[in-house]
């Protein structure tokens, strides 16, 4: 694995320096630049088939600064941890919380972009993970007595999904199973 990484980089380094294409020299910075993205996505084409486990094959969505608080974001994401994404969905809809409403959203937007640009399945699409994090928060005040402010912490978080393909190995469970024969 380290020679690997090692080769890549070493890769990188050799397009860089133009030695890979030969030493012919470039008009202008434009056309330096088109020669260089040209020669890097030829290298991450190749690395990406010889090499396919350095790269991520998840599809993502995020949202960030959703004025949620964590802790309940949290609790629903909680609930579609590892589900199949029609499953999530489903049990999203129909979730009478706040952060199911968002968390709908994003989990679609997943499946949404799984769908147009990596071309796979709805029915394959698994969630690998939802985190949710703290993002900032805003500090309000609201009158106390004796001409004091009490203090309100008005919460945001960010919410960050991941889906990835399964494959299924296992027989589905709607396969006719063999008929037991001591029962007569």
């Amino acid at each position: 694995m380290c020679s690997a990484i090692f080769m890549f980089f070493c890769i990188r380094a050799i397009v860089s320096k133009k030695k890979l294409f030969g030493k012919r020299k470039t008009k202008n910075f434009l056309e330096k630049r088109e020669e260089n993205k040209y020669c890097l996505d030829f290298l991450y084409a190749f690395l990406r088939e010889w090499f396919g486990l350095f790269f991520s094959t998840r599809m993502k969505a995020s949202v960030k600064h959703i004025r949620i608080s964590p802790k309940k974001a949290n609790v629903i994401a909680g609930l579609v941890r590892g589900k199949s994404a029609q499953d999530a969905l489903t049990f999203l809809k129909l979730a009478n919380k706040k952060g199911a409403d968002i968390l709908y959203k994003v989990v679609a937007s997943a499946v949404a972009n799984a769908e147009n640009n990596d071309g796979k399945s709805r029915d394959n699409l698994y969630i690998a993970s939802v985190v949710v994090t703290k993002g900032r928060t805003l500090r309000r005040g609201i009158p106390a007595s004796r001409g004091r402010v009490a203090p309100i912490k008005k919460r945001s978080s960010h919410i960050f999904v991941e889906l990835v393909e399964k494959t299924s190995s296992i027989p589905a469970e709607d396969t006719p199973q063999k008929a037991d024969s001591t029962k007569e």
